[in-house]
Protein backbone atom coordinates (compact mmCIF):
# COMPACT_ATOMS: atom_id res chain seq x y z
CA UNK A 1 0.00 0.00 0.00
CA UNK A 2 3.20 2.47 0.54
CA UNK A 3 3.68 2.22 -2.94
CA UNK A 4 0.37 2.68 -4.21
CA UNK A 5 0.54 5.84 -1.65
CA UNK A 6 4.02 6.97 -3.19
CA UNK A 7 2.94 6.44 -6.85
CA UNK A 8 -0.26 8.68 -6.44
CA UNK A 9 1.36 11.36 -4.39
CA UNK A 10 4.37 11.52 -6.60
CA UNK A 11 1.93 11.81 -10.21
CA UNK A 12 -0.06 14.66 -8.53
CA UNK A 13 3.45 16.25 -7.89
CA UNK A 14 4.21 15.65 -11.63
CA UNK A 15 0.68 17.08 -12.57
CA UNK A 16 1.42 20.24 -10.68
CA UNK A 17 4.72 20.67 -12.16
CA UNK A 18 3.17 20.04 -15.90
CA UNK A 19 0.40 22.26 -15.25
CA UNK A 20 2.66 25.31 -13.95
CA UNK A 21 4.80 25.03 -16.98
CA UNK A 22 1.68 24.57 -19.95
CA UNK A 23 -0.29 27.14 -18.02
CA UNK A 24 -1.44 29.92 -20.63
CA UNK A 25 -1.56 32.37 -16.86
CA UNK A 26 1.96 32.34 -15.53
CA UNK A 27 0.95 34.11 -12.66
CA UNK A 28 2.72 31.98 -9.75
CA UNK A 29 4.25 29.92 -11.85
CA UNK A 30 7.67 29.64 -9.84
CA UNK A 31 5.73 28.71 -6.42
CA UNK A 32 3.74 26.20 -8.33
CA UNK A 33 6.40 24.21 -9.93
CA UNK A 34 8.52 24.27 -6.52
CA UNK A 35 5.02 23.19 -4.85
CA UNK A 36 5.41 20.16 -7.31
CA UNK A 37 8.74 19.29 -6.89
CA UNK A 38 8.38 19.26 -3.35
CA UNK A 39 5.33 16.78 -3.49
CA UNK A 40 7.23 14.67 -5.79
CA UNK A 41 9.84 13.99 -3.34
CA UNK A 42 7.28 13.61 -0.51
CA UNK A 43 5.76 11.10 -3.03
CA UNK A 44 9.47 8.90 -3.03
CA UNK A 45 9.47 8.52 0.96
CA UNK A 46 6.28 5.88 0.98
CA UNK A 47 8.01 4.50 -2.35
CA UNK A 48 11.35 4.34 -0.69
CA UNK A 49 9.35 2.51 3.06
CA UNK A 50 7.21 0.42 0.65
CA UNK A 51 10.61 -0.98 -1.46
CA UNK A 52 11.88 -1.49 2.09
CA UNK A 53 8.77 -3.46 3.29
CA UNK A 54 8.48 -5.59 0.49
CA UNK A 55 12.30 -6.81 1.31
CA UNK A 56 11.67 -7.14 5.05
CA UNK A 57 13.60 -3.70 6.33
CA UNK A 58 12.08 -2.47 9.55
CA UNK A 59 13.00 1.36 8.98
CA UNK A 60 10.24 0.89 6.04
CA UNK A 61 7.48 0.48 8.53
CA UNK A 62 7.89 4.10 10.17
CA UNK A 63 7.61 6.16 7.61
CA UNK A 64 4.68 3.99 5.99
CA UNK A 65 2.88 4.75 9.35
CA UNK A 66 3.71 8.34 9.21
CA UNK A 67 2.19 8.60 5.42
CA UNK A 68 -0.87 6.53 6.54
CA UNK A 69 -1.21 9.00 9.35
CA UNK A 70 -0.90 11.98 7.00
CA UNK A 71 -3.62 10.67 5.03
CA UNK A 72 -6.06 11.02 8.23
CA UNK A 73 -5.55 14.18 8.58
CA UNK A 74 -5.84 14.95 4.60
CA UNK A 75 -9.18 12.82 5.19
CA UNK A 76 -10.97 14.95 7.96
CA UNK A 77 -10.07 18.20 6.06
CA UNK A 78 -11.74 16.72 2.88
CA UNK A 79 -14.53 15.17 4.89
CA UNK A 80 -15.38 19.04 6.38
CA UNK A 81 -15.60 19.88 2.81
CA UNK A 82 -18.84 19.90 0.27
CA UNK A 83 -19.08 18.51 -3.00
CA UNK A 84 -16.33 16.01 -4.22
CA UNK A 85 -14.15 16.62 -1.22
CA UNK A 86 -16.66 13.98 0.90
CA UNK A 87 -16.06 11.16 -0.88
CA UNK A 88 -12.69 11.86 -1.63
CA UNK A 89 -12.00 12.18 1.95
CA UNK A 90 -13.88 8.63 2.40
CA UNK A 91 -11.03 6.96 0.09
CA UNK A 92 -8.20 8.62 1.72
CA UNK A 93 -9.65 7.66 5.51
CA UNK A 94 -10.02 4.01 4.37
CA UNK A 95 -6.70 4.35 3.00
CA UNK A 96 -5.04 5.74 5.74
CA UNK A 97 -6.97 3.11 8.69
CA UNK A 98 -5.91 -0.10 6.32
CA UNK A 99 -2.14 0.83 5.83
CA UNK A 100 -2.03 1.54 9.61
CA UNK A 101 -4.03 -1.59 10.29
CA UNK A 102 -1.37 -3.52 7.72
CA UNK A 103 1.51 -2.37 9.26
CA UNK A 104 0.48 -2.54 12.95
CA UNK A 105 -0.69 -6.02 12.14
CA UNK A 106 1.14 -8.86 14.49
CA UNK A 107 1.96 -10.57 11.74
CA UNK A 108 3.20 -7.70 10.01
CA UNK A 109 5.40 -7.31 12.87
CA UNK A 110 6.53 -10.89 13.45
CA UNK A 111 7.84 -10.96 9.82
CA UNK A 112 10.04 -7.98 10.61
CA UNK A 113 10.89 -8.77 13.89
CA UNK A 114 11.38 -12.88 13.76
CA UNK A 115 11.54 -14.60 16.96
CA UNK A 116 14.34 -16.33 16.65
CA UNK A 117 16.47 -13.04 16.37
CA UNK A 118 16.76 -12.18 20.11
CA UNK A 119 17.83 -8.19 20.46
CA UNK A 120 20.68 -7.48 22.35
CA UNK A 121 19.96 -5.10 25.36
CA UNK A 122 22.59 -2.63 23.84
CA UNK A 123 20.22 -2.40 20.32
CA UNK A 124 22.45 -4.57 18.16
CA UNK A 125 21.76 -7.92 16.80
CA UNK A 126 23.59 -10.95 18.38
CA UNK A 127 26.05 -12.36 15.97
CA UNK A 128 27.17 -8.67 14.76
CA UNK A 129 30.21 -7.17 16.24
CA UNK A 130 31.39 -3.55 16.12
Amino acid sequence: MAVLLGVAISLYGVYLVVTALTSHTHSDLGSTAFGGAIVVLMGMLPLFAGRALLRFQRWGRSPAVLMDTLCLAVAYVALRGTGADVPLGMVAAAFGVTGIVLLLHPKTTAALWPENEQRSGNGKRPGTEG
